[in-house]
């Protein structure tokens, strides 16, 4: 009796206690899946991986294994799953009932949110001893190594004030986290490791206003996590200058440069500023980044204070372009002492300074249309057009600028070179070609390589008949042309046709089928807008009545639909149209009637179109200026018209804007804005510029103006005065 007792008791231990490591189970379950755990060794994280030892509790392994012999996979044991690179996995018997699993070697890149799941070891029936068809019925034989690199801390924070919902992206990682306006707080699923640069940023913004981080939503992860993240948001206003004296810059030597808008779609603060070039005493070209808004990269941007280059004085056709990193890239062309054209570039971060000034040609002949693109990712294409003939490009990746490199080369004169380029490192470019017709040619480039098989030197658009407009955009899904062109068997009749695609696949339209639009008249504008899930054109063209139709057509899937006629009239004159498309698909289209100097508008919204609207009415507006107008819409629903016109004997910039779902205001002058006393008067205002952030709805509106009092007598020569709202 005492016998069967001390049995029983016996086989009650047996049961609790088999496994591997400290991974024990209550019951007995052989097709049951143990995780062990395999830690990097601290505090090292080298990518060196502890071992695991795993211990047989009803058998013994085969007679033939003995310590420290290596069991063979496909003979002892299975897995399943990818090790990480840089480690191989053995199991070595260790006595007669334990093994050690083993991962040798060091990880290569490895990090905390790296760690890997969904690697399965399973022992086969082989491994035990006399191979008894028992052994892996009573045994556990499926495990899954769960390697954990370092350790690793979570961000945490929460929203105030936002009205709305709110979607952050962390920096490194690329998580998004929705932060619902019932909750309002938010942590980090993915980790970081001491070291780690950690950044939050505002990806979509409430409808309607404009969040920002605080100051400890970047910085360096130590070993604890981060918490009291404050997200702040408010409602949107304009800040105009107060008075003549509050310009941004002027002119140095009597000579004011370019000047451009520089923010962007996915800029996670709304930062808005803009690159303004002015002249030094010896003689070079001055560029200085100026930002509206405080941020975490620089506490104190009120003035000019990012000087970034210098670029001689009699250069020729000079661009930029930022992101919102900071990272800048200018290009310009230049002649050399022998009077040869030279193309140059400089690369600039806000942060450290000049990073890469470099002459990227060596040909004599004739540079022209320089275009630059840049992403999010710091890389950079710069591309022109040589001699008319030839589209030679460069290529920055982030650390190394490349040499120029042929494009195209052709007998003919090409013109009307266009650039795009996303967050994906895909550039489109598309150009026409005078053969004799103006034709359509594109290519496609991806990290700086030129791809094949996408129809490089093959036209996208027939040879019969001349491309009259064309547009491009790369969105981070899909890039897209469309263009217009006469119908090669219609007399008279203009298709709209369109291409689109991604990586090394697009489609290729045919007269009979690609076209999704026609129209009796040649187009005379064309707008393309898309962001990867929306799609949409907007055209005006004259009809059989001589009148002037903007059209409307969206694409949300495969066919194109919701052809719309946004406005009409009645003249074969139309002094411009501007169409704007936010990342939900909203669309405004502004546009202005010589007759009666009117701006008119119609807005996209919640799937219907407002009626539409006269924004301005001004009798005094001067025509000449009135092609002069400008529109944007942003995420959050923000919208601004800007336009110029003369009224009492003065030229002043005129706004209407509107925050998400509140009524448009009434224009306003916001040269009254900068003329106060009424002494000074505007005697030309030549050049004005608006931009909205995408991100929270932001924008902000510059201008160069000559002021002088009412005798003219005394002239404060060219300045640059700008509005912002935020």
């Amino acid at each position: 009796m005492l016998r069967v007792i001390l049995h029983i008791i016996f086989i009650l231990v047996i049961s609790v206690s088999y496994g591997c490591a400290s991974n024990h189970r209550t019951s007995v379950d052989p097709n049951s899946t143990i995780t062990l755990t395999f830690n990097e060794r601290y505090p090292d994280n080298v990518g060196e991986i502890e071992s695991a030892t795993c211990k047989l509790d009803h058998w013994s392994w085969d007679k033939e294994l003995k310590s420290g012999d290596t069991l063979i996979e496909g003979l002892h044991y299975q897995l399943e799953g990818l090790i990480p690179h840089g480690l191989t996995f053995k199991a070595i018997v260790k006595s007669r009932n334990e093994l050690e699993l083993q991962f040798e070697g060091q990880a290569e890149e490895h990090h905390v949110n790296d760690s890997v799941d969904g690697l399965f070891f399973t022992l086969l029936q082989p491994v035990f001893l006399n191979a008894s068809p028992k052994a892996p019925q009573e045994e556990v034989t499926k495990y899954n190594l769960h390697i954990q690199f370092g350790v690793g801390y979570a961000l945490k924070g929460q929203v105030t004030q936002s009205d709305g919902a709110v979607t952050v992206e962390i920096k490194l990682t690329g998580e998004t986290i929705d932060i619902d306006q019932e909750n309002q707080k938010f942590t980090t699923q993915t980790l970081f490791e001491p070291g780690d640069v950690y950044e939050v940023r505002i990806k979509n913004h409430p409808r309607g206003r404009c969040c920002q981080v605080s100051s400890n939503a970047r910085g360096i992860m130590q070993n604890e996590p981060i918490e009291g993240i404050e997200i702040f948001c408010e409602e949107g206003s304009w800040d105009h200058p107060n008075n003549y004296t509050d310009f941004i810059g002027t002119d140095i030597n009597g000579f004011l440069g370019e000047h451009e808008l520089v923010t962007s779609g996915s800029n996670p603060f709304g930062e808005i500023g803009f690159l303004q070039s002015s002249m030094s005493p010896n003689t070079n070209l001055i560029f200085d980044y100026v930002s509206t808004l405080p941020t975490v990269f620089q506490p104190n941007l009120s003035s000019p204070n990012y000087r970034s280059t210098t670029i001689p004085s009699d250069a020729q056709s000079i661009v930029s372009h930022m992101n919102d990193k900071g990272l800048s890239m200018y290009g310009w062309v230049n002649q050399d002492q022998n009077s040869n054209d030279q193309v140059y570039v400089s690369i600039v971060d806000r942060d450290r300074g000049l990073i890469i000034a470099d002459k990227l040609t060596q040909t004599i002949s004739p540079k022209s249309n320089i275009k630059i693109v840049g992403n999010q990712n710091n890389e950079f294409y710069i591309f022109w057009i040589e001699n008319n003939t030839k589209i030679y490009f460069t290529y920055y990746d982030g650390k190394t600028l490349r040499q120029a490199q042929s494009l195209w080369t052709y007998g003919y004169s090409l013109n009307q070179l266009q650039v795009t380029l996303n967050n994906n490192g895909e550039a489109l470019t598309a150009w026409t070609l005078n053969n004799p017709t103006q034709q359509l040619f594109h290519s496609f480039l991806s990290q700086g390589e030129i791809k094949t098989g996408v129809g490089i030197n093959t036209p996208l658009s027939f040879a019969s008949t001349s491309v009259t407009h064309f547009d491009i955009t790369s969105g981070n899904q899909e890039s897209r042309i469309v263009w217009s062109q006469e119908d090669p068997n219609i007399t008279g009749q203009h298709n709209i046709y369109e291409a689109y695609g991604n990586h090394d696949q697009w489609t290729k339209p045919s007269i009979s089928t690609a076209y999704f639009r026609s129209e009796p008249n040649p187009l005379q504008v064309l707008h393309l807008l898309h962001h990867d899930v929306h799609t949409a054109i907007v055209w005006g063209v004259l009809n059989a009545a001589n009148d002037y139709r903007i059209r409307y057509l969206s694409r949300e899937s495969i066919t194109w639909e919701n052809l719309f006629e946004v406005g009409t009239v009645a003249t074969n004159t139309l002094t411009s149209l501007q169409a704007s498309m936010n990342l939900h698909g909203d669309v405004l289209v502004t546009w202005a009637k010589p007759s009666g100097n009117y701006i008119y508008r119609r807005l996209f919204e919640n799937g219907s179109w407002s009626t539409e609207t006269q924004t301005s009415s001004f009798s005094s507006l001067d025509t000449n200026f009135m092609d002069q107008h400008e529109s944007m819409l942003a995420n959050n629903g923000t919208a601004f018209i800007v336009w110029e016109g003369e009224e009492n004997d003065q030229y002043r910039l005129f706004l209407s804007s509107k925050i998400a779902d509140e009524t448009w205001n009434d224009p306003s002058s916001i040269g009254d804005m900068i003329n106060p006393q009424g002494e000074y008067y505007v005697t030309s205002s030549n050049h004005f510029t608006l931009h909205a952030s995408q991100g929270c709805g932001g924008g902000a509106i510059m201008w160069t103006q000559i002021s002088e009092n009412a005798d003219q007598s005394t002239t404060f020569g060219k300045q640059v005065f700008w509005s912002k709202f935020r």
